[in-house]
């Protein structure tokens, strides 16, 4: 049996051919949660093909705010799967239907704390929710948004360490940006991850 995120998914209902034994996933809410190019869409992306294997309706959003890609999840390494983009939280309560079991959104940093609500709503309406998305902004300061998502988290929390760009340890938890924008929010790929040890916070302008 294969074991994903706390469920069981049974090995004839990816592999059998067999009727399958749908297993429900109970409510809940998985993060997972790291710095850039710490493979975090990529970790969606496989837990939603798994889970659409076994049969079960997934809900997936995006916020607008991620132009790098179109309507789809988008991981470096060239994988992705369609999603519905949304201007706000209060959006993605109102695209869920009964039929989805899951519901999975990505890039949660961009979202305000408004999506703190919506994701304890659609736990309480018997959903499973997973999110992705940056622990820290290019400061080295937590994204409220994606604090209170580990707070509230009643499942895995999948904290994603990735190889600093610096000393190339493998222990990267922190975005650098290479531009001099000082806005909070950049999109885009001018950021590279680092280790806390190689880190140094920028200096704010007074």
């Amino acid at each position: 049996m294969l074991k994903v995120s706390g469920h069981i998914i049974l090995s004839q209902a990816l592999f059998g051919g067999r009727k399958m034994k749908r297993v429900k996933p109970g409510p809940g809410l998985h993060v997972i949660i790291g710095c850039v190019r710490a493979g975090k869409t990529e970790a969606i992306i496989s837990l939603v093909r798994l889970y659409e294997i076994a049969g079960l309706d997934i809900l997936k959003v995006k916020p607008v705010q991620d132009t790098r890609s179109g309507a789809e999840f988008w991981s470096r390494n060239g994988t992705a799967v369609e999603a519905v983009i949304v201007t706000s939280p209060d959006e993605i309560f109102k695209l869920v239907k009964k039929r989805h079991k899951i519901i999975a959104i990505d890039e949660v940093q961009f979202f305000d704390e408004c999506l703190l609500s919506v994701v304890e709503k659609l736990i309480l309406a018997g959903k499973y929710v997973i999110v992705a998305g940056l622990n820290l902004d290019w400061r080295g300061r937590p994204f409220s948004t994606s604090a209170g998502l580990m707070a509230m988290a009643t499942e895995e929390i999948d904290f994603r360490q990735a190889v600093c760009m610096t000393c190339g340890s493998l222990h990267a938890n922190r975005s650098r940006r290479t531009t001099l924008n000082k806005e909070t929010v950049e999109v885009g790929f001018n950021y590279e991850p680092q280790c806390i040890r190689c880190f140094v916070p920028p200096l704010d302008e007074t």
